[in-house]
Formats: C-alpha cells, structure tokens, sequence
C-alpha cells in the first residue's frame, strides 16, 4: 500500500509529519535557569501531545483494518458501496463491530425501500400479483440495459466523429471560402 510500510508499521508520510520541527532549534544548556527552562519544557509536551495523536490515528487505522478491502463491502453495488462512504465518518463513534452493523442494517434497509419503490412502480404499471411484477421488473431491467448501451455507442460515436470532422460549434459562415 502506497504510504505505509508494514514491515515497520509506519505511515509515510506520517500524521503530523512537521511535530518534529518544533525540536530542532531547541537547545537545553546546563548554565539555563529554570524560568528558561519553563519554554522549552511547554514545547516538548505540545509534541508529545502531537505524538500521541499519531499514535491514536495510527492505531485507529490498525485496529479497524482500514488498510485492507472491507470484505463486507466486496458484493455491493456501486450506489451501496457510496451509501457505506457517506457512514465512514461516524466509525470513530463506536467499534468495529458496532459500525458493520451500522452498515448491514443501513444496506438492508435501503434495499427493502428500492424494492418497494420497484413495487410501487409495477402496481403503478398495472401489475397485480408477484408474478406480474417479477416480468414487468424484468422487462423493465432489460429495457434499461438497453438504453443505456445504445447511449453509450450514441457516445462513442460522438467521439470518434468529432475528433477529424468540422467544429460544431464553430458557425459555417465563418470558415474561409475559396
């Protein structure tokens, strides 16, 4: 993975990569009283402070495998795979298990309301009985899948035309005559 070295269990760059900054002119001197002192003491435990986030954002990565695919994600469609993204944020909010959950209810429920909608839309559509909903789903899949193909070859033949072909945008008054 691209930043973190498991070898050595370190991210590069790291959390906070400039807290060692803070460090480098500071000097201790055994002729310093104790009032000058007092500075250098106050910057080393805001580092420390510093330190010790990277380490509870390191662990945090860690702990939670976030390293690695989501196992759970790996069967979900790309819409569901988004509705998991936008509940990220709130992992930090309870464990691992507790934010699976989260998801797996999340993901059930928004299949249940699309397939609602989908028999909405075959009562709509006239349909009466499961059966009749399962063909007008069906046709209706394929009558999708078929659009979507012909917008895509619309698409492509839009690019290769446009690559050699005249300008639409540019006016035909405006080209030289001879």
């Amino acid at each position: 993975f691209s930043g973190y070295n498991p070898k050595r269990q370190e991210f590069d760059p790291e959390y906070d990569n400039d807290a060692e900054l803070l460090l480098a002119e500071m000097e201790f001197k055994d002729t310093d009283t104790e009032e000058e002192h007092e500075p250098n003491l106050r910057v080393l435990r805001i580092y420390l402070k510093r330190l010790d986030e990277r380490k509870r954002r390191k662990d945090f990565i860690l702990k939670r495998n976030l390293l690695l695919p989501n196992t759970f994600e790996k069967d979900l469609s790309p819409e569901e795979k988004e509705l998991c993204r936008r509940y990220d944020v709130f992992m930090r909010f309870h464990s691992k298990e507790q934010h699976e959950d989260l998801l797996k209810t999340t993901i059930s429920e928004h299949r249940i309301l699309k397939r609602i909608q989908e028999l909405k839309e075959a009562r709509a559509a006239g349909c009466h009985s499961s059966a009749e909903a399962g063909r007008f789903l069906v046709q209706k899949r394929k009558r999708e899948a078929e659009e979507r193909d012909c917008r895509a070859k619309e698409s492509a033949q839009a690019g290769s035309s446009s690559q050699g072909g005249l300008n639409a945008f540019i006016p035909l008054d405006s080209i030289a005559k001879d």
